[in-house]
């Protein structure tokens, strides 16, 4: 029931050739007459050493662009804190749910049976429920007696439309497993069943399903202790 970024690094690296003079001991060079051994001199004067080519200054690194800023997460916007506030024949519902969970607490097998439409359909979101008050009684027995495993749940709304007979009720579960060196703990879920009223007036469970339990830390079951209310909030 109650399952739950590129920088860019440019380097350049320029290699200067230096041609040299050829120099040849021993050999006059007469003024005005061409060398045929000397690379360096046309129409009988000398030409000029060549110079070493000054070197390029390297290129400046492009500095980087700036990163557009990230954009800032909006901000989540608050849970709706607002109580509920139910109706009278809400209410009714809220207590029935909160003896429901009574049943369990207490190990009363036949209480919780008597909490059961006859036709009831518990896990209703499964492809294969469990139907009718009988077979559904049978397969809480082990979660009724508690021995191993320790069921809670309370209402937080119950909502009843347009049909006055059926409503609506939701709220946290939480599983406690008893042996003492179990790991987790604790396991909490939620609960969604739908209640119809029958021709007694008395509001009994029709259909029952929820989220499959998540571990569950000690603060979380605190909280969950602390959240139960007994009183209806009517309105």
């Amino acid at each position: 029931m109650r399952p739950i970024a590129a920088a860019v690094c440019l380097s350049v690296s320029l290699l200067a050739g230096v041609p040299a003079q050829a120099a040849f001991a021993g050999e006059p060079v007469v003024a005005g007459q061409a060398d045929p051994k000397r690379a360096d001199t046309q129409f009988g004067e000398a030409r000029p050493a060549d110079t070493k080519p000054a070197e390029p200054k390297p290129a400046e690194p492009k500095p980087a662009e700036p990163k557009p800023a990230e954009p800032k997460p909006a901000e989540p916007k608050p849970a709706d804190s607002k109580p509920a506030e139910l109706s009278a024949e809400e209410c009714e519902v809220w207590a029935r749910e909160l003896s429901f969970a009574r049943s369990i607490a207490e190990h009363d097998a036949k209480a919780f049976a008597a909490h059961l439409h006859p036709q009831a359909a518990f896990g209703a979101g499964r492809p294969q429920p469990s139907r009718g008050r009988d077979k559904i009684a049978a397969e809480w027995a082990g979660l009724i007696e508690g021995k191993q495993l320790r069921l809670r749940w309370y209402p937080v709304r119950v909502t009843i439309g347009g049909v006055g007979d059926v409503a609506w009720s939701t709220g946290p579960a939480l599983y406690q497993r008893l042996d003492p060196g179990a790991q987790p703990r604790y396991l909490i879920g939620a609960y969604q069943s739908v209640w119809h009223r029958d021709a007694d007036g008395v509001w009994r469970i029709l259909f029952d399903d929820g989220l499959t339990p998540r571990p569950a830390t000690e603060a979380e079951a605190m909280a969950f202790e602390h959240g139960r209310r007994e009183a209806c909030p009517r309105r």
